[in-house]
């Protein structure tokens, strides 16, 4: 609910939602406006934000306070387009059904690792993963060995909800993944009154917003939150270094110290300890074929 401000007082708020060229904001005492921009700028969910109050419920933003970390992904002209700001934790989140490569997986956490940010796997429909399973198994050892977090759960059963919540309490998250593994369940799972939030959005009135599509912020109980923004499906990488992409593989890290030279590209160079370990066994095969696509297709 809107509290009563004055129209020429300067606020803080929160942007809890992004609907185009109109935002929701939650501002210090715990009221919602919903607010257009002053300004050509770009104001995603999880921005800090000063604005002005200008009408009952309604407001306009100002400024943009400086961001901390950000989820980006790359336009049509491959610049970078921010999709959610101050977050601390992506969760990649996969399912049995509907597939996904592992080449798909790998670029997701590869720009996390390139964006500075910390990564767990999330693995939803665990109760469903039947004929698949040995697979999704493997596929989930992989990502343990590497060094990720990796949860087994079940937004539908409700099994191992406990250890994502204590994973994403305290922390400001976004879950990505593809269409279809159930981010938006697990959020409802977690956080049972978000439809409630959701449904208070669409009573404020957006001008024709899809609220549907919208970027959303959701509060956890014991505190920290969770961003759910549909636009993040067409995640995916720019163009990076070679050495950019193979920092994104956290195996790599140590071996890449053992290698005879240090602008190793881990191809076949002679002496490469990614190489060697691939050889010896201990590196996944398919870590390293993601790793070589990767190149191919983003490499510069």
């Amino acid at each position: 609910m809107a509290r009563r401000h004055s129209p020429s007082s300067s606020l803080s708020g929160l942007v809890i939602a992004g609907h185009g060229r109109r935002v929701t904001i939650l501002d210090e005492q715990g009221g919602t406006w919903s607010a257009s921009l002053r300004r050509r700028q770009l104001v995603v969910t999880g921005d800090r934000v000063r604005w002005q109050a200008v009408a009952e419920g309604q407001g306009v933003v100002e400024s943009i306070e400086p961001r901390e970390r950000i989820l980006a992904r790359p336009d049509e002209n491959g610049r970078e387009r921010v999709m959610a700001a101050n977050i601390d934790l992506v969760a990649v989140t996969f399912a049995p059904v509907p597939a996904i490569t592992d080449l798909a997986l790998d670029a997701y956490l590869v720009a996390a690792e390139h964006l500075d940010l910390d990564a767990v796997l999330v693995l939803n429909k665990h109760d469903l993963v039947g004929s698949a399973g040995a697979e999704t198994e493997r596929r989930a050892a992989r990502y343990q060995a590497a060094g990720y977090t990796t949860l087994k759960v079940s937004a539908h059963a409700g099994t191992g909800l406990t250890e994502l919540h204590e994973t994403l309490r305290a922390r400001s998250s976004v879950l990505i993944g593809p269409s279809g593994v159930g981010k938006s369940s697990l959020i409802r799972a977690l956080i049972p009154e978000s439809n409630a939030v959701v449904g208070n959005l669409v009573r404020q009135g957006e001008h024709g917003a899809h609220t549907t599509s919208a970027s959303r912020l959701f509060f956890l109980p014991d505190g920290g939150h969770v961003i759910d923004s549909p636009g993040i499906r067409e995640f995916g990488l720019w163009q990076l270094s070679g050495a950019s992409i193979a920092n994104g593989f956290r195996e790599f890290h140590d071996l890449s110290a053992e290698c005879r030279f240090r602008n190793c590209a881990h191809r076949e160079e002679p002496g490469c300890a990614v190489l060697q370990s691939l050889e010896d066994g201990t590196l996944f095969e398919e870590r390293y074929d993601s790793y070589i696509s990767l190149l191919e297709l983003y490499g510069t």
